[in-house]
């Protein structure tokens, strides 16, 4: 536990630096939209580049926020269920005392 939390103090633990297998469905969908993207940009005139790019990049950001607000309500739940099954007197059995 103690190198785990010292990992995580130090910032050696970041789980959105590890990039998506190639070949994921996300990987798929994310060079599809890069596609797609590029196709946009090049029909688009400077006003409406300028536009567009505001509108990608808020979106982006919407985004951003709810991927954390939903990795910190998972957070959350996985807590109380560890926390449930600690305090639950049937965690107590399913451990093997030396008694």
């Amino acid at each position: 536990m103690r190198k785990t939390l010292e990992a995580l103090y130090y910032g050696n633990i970041n789980p959105t630096e590890t990039p998506p297998q190639k070949n994921s469905r996300y990987w798929q969908l994310s060079k599809k939209a890069d596609k797609a993207y590029d196709q946009v940009q090049q029909i688009l005139t400077e006003s409406q580049r300028l536009a567009f790019e505001e509108y990608v990049s808020l979106h982006l950001s919407a985004q951003a926020e709810l991927e954390a607000e939903a990795f910190i309500r998972g957070f959350r739940l996985s807590s109380h269920i560890i926390l449930e099954a600690l305090i639950d007197g049937d965690f107590n059995d399913a451990v093997c005392t030396s008694e």
